[in-house]
Parts: C-alpha cells; sequence; structure tokens
C-alpha cells in the first residue's frame, strides 16, 4: 500500500467526517425546516463533486436535459457538463444531452422504495434502454452504459451507517435494478458512508442471450503496520504462507474502507474518457480497484441489441 494512497484515505476520511456532521445537522433541523433539507443536500454534492473533477467541467443545479426537440428530462439535482456544455441552453437551464457528462439524483436518505423511480428517471436521459432504442454513438467504454451517466448521492441510507449493512443494501440495489425492465440505467450509488457501488452489465457466460446485472463494490480491507513502518495488506490466513501468516499475527489490525475514494474513483474515470490528459486521475485509484469485490444478478428483461465488452 502506497504512502499516496494512504494519504488520499486519510485525506477523504477528514472530508467524510465533514460530511456526516453537515448531514446530521441537517437531519436534527429537517423537522422545523423540511423544505430546506434537499435543497442543502444538493448544495453539499454540488460542492464535493466541483472539489473532485477538474474545474472546466461545470456544476449546475436543478437542470433538465433536452432529450431532442420535443423531449425533456425531469429536473436533475446535479449536472456535470462536459467543457463549454454550459455555454448553450435550450431555454431556462435545459442542456443539450451530448453536453452532459453526469446527472445526478441527491438524497438525504436513501430508501429501497426510491430505486424505481430513480430507474425511471435515468430511462427517461437515456432513451428506451430496456429494449435495445438507445443512441450507440453515445456507447460508453469504461462502464458499458451509455452516456450521460446517471448516479445517485446519498448523504445516508435507511439502514444506518454501520459497514455490516454493507451486503444488505448490495442486495437491495442489485435485486430492484434486476427486477426493473429500466434498472440498468443507473450506473452508480454513494451511501454516505458505507459504500459507493456502481453498477454495469455483461453477457453471461454460459448463455450468449442472456445478460446478467453486475454491482461492484468496496471491500473492507485490513492493513497493519509491520517493524520497518511500512504499510501491508492484511490477507486471510489461507491467502498467505506459514511464514507470512505469523508475522502478521505480531502488528494490530487497522480497517480502511471509505466510500469517498470509490467515489472519486467513478468520476476520474469518466473524466479520463472524455479526454486522455486527465489519466493521471485514475492512477490515484490503482490500489483501491484491485480490492474491488463484485455480486452478479441474472438480468430478468429483454436483452439490448447492441454488443457488451
Amino acid at each position: 500500500m502506497s504512502d499516496a494512497y494512504l494519504q488520499l484515505l486519510e485525506q477523504c476520511r477528514v472530508k467524510e467526517n465533514a460530511l456526516i456532521d453537515q448531514r446530521n445537522m441537517i437531519k436534527r433541523t429537517s423537522g422545523i425546516h423540511p423544505d430546506q433539507a434537499g435543497e442543502q443536500t444538493e448544495h453539499i454534492f454540488a460542492e464535493l463533486l466541483a472539489k473532485l473533477i477538474p474545474s472546466e467541467f461545470k456544476i449546475v443545479q436543478r437542470a433538465r436535459i433536452s432529450i431532442n426537440n420535443e423531449l425533456r428530462s425531469p429536473q436533475i439535482d446535479i449536472l456535470v457538463l462536459k467543457p463549454g456544455g454550459d455555454k448553450i441552453l435550450n431555454g431556462i437551464n435545459y442542456y443539450p444531452r451530448e453536453n452532459v457528462l453526469a446527472a445526478f439524483e441527491c438524497k438525504l436518505t436513501l430508501r429501497k422504495a426510491d430505486l424505481a423511480k430513480i430507474a425511471l428517471t435515468a430511462n427517461t436521459i437515456k432513451g428506451d434502454y430496456a429494449v435495445g432504442n438507445i443512441n450507440t454513438a453515445t456507447f460508453s467504454n469504461v462502464y458499458p452504459t451509455c452516456t450521460p451517466y446517471f448516479g445517485v448521492l446519498a448523504l445516508s441510507w435507511e439502514g444506518g451507517d454501520s459497514l455490516e449493512g454493507i451486503r444488505k443494501l448490495i442486495d437491495e440495489v442489485g435485486f430492484s435494478l434486476q427486477r426493473s425492465a429500466v434498472g440498468r440505467m443507473v450506473d452508480c450509488f454513494f451511501a454516505l458512508p458505507i459504500s459507493f457501488i456502481s453498477v454495469f452489465q455483461e453477457q453471461d457466460i454460459f448463455d450468449k442471450n442472456k445478460t446478467e446485472l453486475v454491482v461492484k463494490y468496496e471491500s473492507i480491507l485490513e492493513y497493519y503496520e509491520d517493524s520497518e513502518g511500512v504499510m501491508r495488506l492484511h490477507l486471510p490466513n489461507h491467502a498467505v504462507r506459514d511464514g507470512e501468516c505469523s508475522k502478521q499475527k505480531k502488528y494490530s489490525k487497522n480497517t480502511v474502507h471509505n466510500s469517498l475514494v470509490g467515489l472519486g474513483d467513478f468520476l476520474s474515470k469518466i473524466v479520463n474518457e472524455y479526454d486522455s490528459k486527465y489519466d493521471f486521475m485514475v492512477n490515484n485509484y490503482v490500489f483501491y480497484n484491485n480490492g474491488l469485490w463484485a455480486k452478479y444478478f441474472l438480468y430478468e428483461g429483454p436483452v439490448c441489441n447492441f454488443k457488451l465488452s
């Protein structure tokens, strides 16, 4: 584990704690000012995204995406525009879809009941994806999905903050999207502080006529500091040699897990896909990607008519 990655984790840990404090303050006052809770949540995430991506990608709040001359998206909490994408407007706060890199819905608390509506919003933005009626020119190479990317940013989820709830969150997201005809439209979920989840699809290895919904999330990594002060991964006993196993037992274990790292990784990838000059951002997350886990859900809807990578 490199010093640079440990520094990144520490920076994210500090920011995560600050976000949790902001979230708790909103929740304490939401009963008095319920209309302000959503606006405050959006503002927090707009500021966060502006710090995670280059400044030439403009962040706009409460805008709509112009799909074509007749179709408009519902109001979206946050749009990330491509460089120069803020210079063209269709009406007031209508941005052409080709100008939008990503769109995000913001939630103070993510609930299972929200997932179906979230998928429908994504479908409106991307087209009738469920039956393959999409613009393949906007097909992404980073995640098997058409663009613009669509995700959910939540300051909490109804299952609480415990890391023990990660697998329950994965199952709720996976099964809900699997059963939705448009479920594979949603590309990611950020649920502070327990997980960042990316969602995409792959062809089933046994039946090429079927697709699987893949949910990727960060594992709970444990590390220890050896006698020379070097940070090393603490691996399960069955995964190391006897000598290494006894060496690990000498040192205390520390947990590495931060959902903000996952969000930063996702943003770095889609920014770099737009312009490869940002590949230095992707390099910051190599260690993170080596520790990702995946869960597969056999998709129960129709198969898209484009080739999956």
